[in-house]
């Protein structure tokens, strides 16, 4: 006879046998649903190349909407608003702010996820310290299919980014991490968020990534901008107030 313990460890197996099945049932139905409810075109491998580049160069495209942008044959599709322009380049700064713009790919290969950061930063010539006023983010994901939950996502993934750009990073001293606990290792808090405006842009594409590509242009976008509004270089992450001092100091 199986014992009690052997018996629990039957009914456990079954019901995730069970509940597997299930979740793969209804993976199929949502799936057959949202081809009838939105069909959308399949990406070509062979337009990554193209038209795939030239959505990414609209997107940071700066000065003007490039939404009217036509990839060869003639066929529009949807091309980049300048998010440059949406947020506000070549209007006048104060002293000490700047403004700087960076795209990235990433997720699909054949069509990916293109995704544009302006980022406004102001500078402590002082203290070296960064704040970063506004962050703004125009995204080609495609359809985007439940625009809060994509909002939420973009959210998260450029704020991470920006704990990435000024906060985060650490060290191994003879082999072990130096940071063990949060007490010592930085990020970013509540005080340092920034305004942060998205805009995903109007697509009939087939749904692409959303698993964290706006954390890849928050960094070089705040880079640019320290160097538009200081002359400032720096090319190594976390970009510390010490590290601007020191870049300042030298004049690079």
């Amino acid at each position: 006879m199986r014992t009690f313990t052997q018996r629990r460890t039957v009914r456990r197996t079954a019901i995730a046998v069970i509940a597997g099945a299930l979740f793969i049932l209804i993976g199929f139905a949502f799936l057959s649903w949202r081809r009838d409810i939105a069909p959308i075109e399949r990406p070509n491998p062979a337009i990554f190349s193209s038209e795939s580049v030239t959505r990414g160069e609209a997107l940071a495209a700066i000065g003007h909407c490039m939404s009217c942008h036509t990839r060869p044959g003639g066929q529009p599709f949807a091309g980049g608003y300048g998010v440059a322009e949406k947020a506000g380049w070549g209007k006048p700064l104060p002293k000490d702010v700047g403004l700087g713009v960076a795209s990235t790919f990433g997720q699909e290969r054949a069509m990916p996820t293109w995704t544009a950061c302006a980022a406004r930063v102001r500078i402590d010539r002082n203290t070296g310290y960064v704040a970063v006023e506004k962050l703004t983010l125009v995204i080609d994901a495609g359809t985007i299919i439940q625009p809060n939950s994509a909002t939420a996502q973009v959210e998260g993934a450029a704020l991470w980014g920006l704990s990435m750009a000024l906060f985060e990073g650490s060290e191994f001293v003879k082999g072990q991490p130096k940071d063990t606990n949060l007490n010592s290792y930085n990020l970013l808090r509540m005080g340092d968020v920034p305004e942060v405006e998205i805009e995903f842009l109007p697509s009939s594409k087939m749904p692409v990534g959303l698993s964290e590509p706006a954390t890849t242009p928050a960094a070089p976008a705040i880079g640019n901008t320290i160097f538009a509004a200081s002359g400032a270089c720096l090319r190594h992450l976390p970009i510390r107030p010490e590290n601007v001092r020191e870049a300042l100091a030298h004049g690079s």
